[in-house]
Order: structure tokens, then sequence, then C-alpha cells
């Protein structure tokens, strides 16, 4: 089932777990991942940069501890890798604790303000690992994939201009819906709900937050 009606008004207040100002910076962060995507060439450039972000992303993963060091500092390629990473929240959750505990004490969203300033980076005296050095895993291989099929709900959202739209009514609205969403799932009167494009962006902003999604 499609959802696209809304009922009146969410039973909780959405707009505490979700804000407006939550929504148009992922739209911004969108538009950005979606101009890396612009600038691969054909389907191989882009592949290679996706293979390559994700074993950026390990590497930094693996040493990062939240400290003010403006020597090796986060980039765009390693937060679309993380970005993906979040939406899969059990997996994450679970990823995390055993293989990226420094982590669970940042922010995603406080990550992307600090990428400005160039002080999201790893420890003091450690290098991240070259890519010979890390083990072959399947989490490699899974947010490669993950990666690509995120690339094209970007692309949806980029095609249908969201980022040049987002008035404080749309996004509100988003929000509002995204509520309204979460109360049917409670019900579980409907086993299979499929959300519109909308109502999934408010929902993936929401997992950008973490364990506070948890």
């Amino acid at each position: 089932m499609t959802v696209s009606a809304s009922p009146a008004s969410p039973a909780f207040d959405v707009f505490s777990l979700v804000t407006r100002e939550d929504v148009k910076a992922h739209l911004e962060l969108l538009r950005a991942f979606h101009d890396i995507r612009a600038t691969s060439t054909d389907d191989d450039t882009w592949q290679r940069r996706v293979a390559d972000s994700v074993v950026k992303f390990q590497a930094w993963a693996r040493q990062v501890q939240p400290i003010e060091n403006p020597s090796i500092p986060v980039d765009m390629d390693i937060l679309m890798v993380w970005h993906t990473y979040l939406l899969n929240p059990l997996k994450y959750q679970h990823d995390v604790a055993r293989l990226y505990p420094g982590l669970l004490q940042l922010e995603f969203a406080d990550a992307v303000a600090r990428l400005a300033r160039g002080s999201l980076t790893p420890p003091v005296g450690r290098k991240p690992a070259a890519p010979s050095e890390l083990p072959a895993t399947a989490e490699l291989s899974d947010l490669e994939a993950a990666v690509q099929r995120q690339a094209s709900f970007i692309d949806k959202v980029a095609r249908l201009g969201w980022g040049e739209k987002a008035t404080d009514e749309f996004l509100s609205n988003c929000i509002h819906r995204y509520g309204c969403f979460l109360d049917l799932m409670k019900t579980g009167a409907v086993h299979s709900l499929v959300p519109t494009l909308d109502i999934d962006l408010a929902w993936h902003t929401h997992q950008l937050k973490g364990s506070r999604y948890w």
C-alpha cells in the first residue's frame, strides 16, 4: 500500500522529532551529493568513486574521535557513505558498536557543520589506513550497493527541484505526513506500507539523528 493521503493530524508531536530546519539542511546535503554524482562522466567512473568513497569512509571511521584536529578533515565522500549507512539503523547500530565505536560519540548533523571548519578528524598522530591495509569485508560491498541505491532517491529529489521549493509550507507538509505515516505503522492495521517520496524524505531526515532515532 502506497501512502499518499494523510489523516487530519498525527497523534503525537512529530515536529519534536524532525524540524523544518532539519529537512531543509538535508535537502541541501542531498543537492551536494547530487553534484558529486553529476561530476562522474559515466557509470564506471561513478562506481569507482563510490567504491573509493566506501574504503575512505571505513579507514576514517575506524580511527575517528570527536576531537579538534584540523590535519585530516572529513570530506563529502565520507559524508555521502555515512549518510547512506545511517539509513539502515539496525545494521548501523550493530556495525558501529563492533567496528567503529568512535562514531557512537558523533552526531551526523554536527559532522556536517564541522566539515565547513575542517575540524572533524581522527586522533592526533594517527593517519587513516591505506586501502591495502584494510581487510575486505561484507560491509564494504553492502555499503557500495546501498550508496548506489540512495543515488536513485537523490536523483528523484533533484528532478523534482525540491531544494529550490523548500518553503516552510512544503517542509511542514513533509513532516506532518511522516507523522501520519508513523501513526499508521503503529496501528498495525496495514501490513505493507510504502511511503511516498516526501514522507521518505522526512523519514530519512529522522534516521540521520542516529541514536535519537533508535
